[in-house]
């Protein structure tokens, strides 16, 4: 992993709770970091040669008869008892696996905190990208879904916090997830459009990651943005050299979008 990439700085960042950031201000200006919530729901499947970009799904992890064994590695976590709280940085998971000593099941002793994955016996690692995670010791690389609700609480920009959107829709469909909504914040509440591109692990080129392609606020002349998540509640936003990070909140807007 590129210690110079966005997911190292944002790391940092987390842990410092500050970070160097600008949305038409100056540089040098210090905001609150976007925190980051993992994804934890479904399968990770985990990579067989992690010398490599993208997935090549390891097929050694059960024993068949005859052998060579033949059974695609793969971990599953789930949140006791129901959904993930899309707020929440720490939380409890169950999982199960058949990699090393991953057990069958287990129904305690999981834990998700910030970027953190800690599966007793099974795995101890980060997130490397809202799709990816590292074990610590760089033996285990697992890739997984992110599907990203946007239509839950408020998106707050953390640069001044004025800015808010909220979304009404989630449409899921293909390679692209697209979401309608508005600015809640503004008088006008302009429509907001989103597409996502999401990771496509079965396709050798990939992407390997979900990304925003285009976040895209009407009537605004500066034209779209583009980013990255940073976990399932976050957005890290780039229009040249300008910079928009939202996070979501559990709020009530004081308006609805149209």
């Amino acid at each position: 992993m590129d210690a110079k990439s966005f997911w190292g700085v944002s790391a940092a960042a987390v842990l410092s709770g500050a970070v160097l950031t600008s949305c038409g201000g100056g540089l040098g200006e210090i905001v609150a970091a976007v925190a980051f919530i993992g994804s934890a729901g479904g399968d990770w499947r985990v990579d067989g040669n992690s010398a490599q970009a993208g997935l090549q799904q390891r097929v050694d992890c059960a024993a068949d008869t005859p052998p060579p064994p033949t059974a695609p590695c793969s971990i599953n976590i789930s949140i006791p008892g129901g959904a993930e709280n899309l707020y929440a940085t720490a939380f409890n998971v169950v999982y199960s696996g058949n990699v090393g000593n991953c057990p069958a099941s287990s129904t305690a002793g999981g834990r998700v905190d910030g970027k953190r994955i800690n599966l007793p016996n099974c795995f101890a690692g980060e997130y490397v990208t809202i799709n990816e995670a590292l074990s610590d010791d760089g033996q285990i690389r697992a890739f997984f879904e992110a599907d990203i609700v946007l239509a839950e609480g408020v998106w707050v920009e953390i640069q001044d916090e004025r800015r808010q959107f909220q979304f009404t829709s989630d449409v899921n469909g293909g390679t692209t997830q697209a979401s309608a909504g508005c600015e809640v914040s503004a008088a006008s509440r302009p429509a907001v459009d989103v597409v996502v591109n999401k990771a496509d692990f079965d396709n050798p080129a990939g992407p390997f990651e979900t990304t925003i392609a285009s976040f895209t606020i009407a009537g605004d002349s500066g034209g779209a943005w583009s980013g990255r998540f940073v976990g399932v509640s976050g957005m890290s936003l780039r229009r040249g050299n300008q910079e928009l990070e939202l996070e979501r909140r559990d709020l009530t807007p004081a308006v609805a979008c149209p």
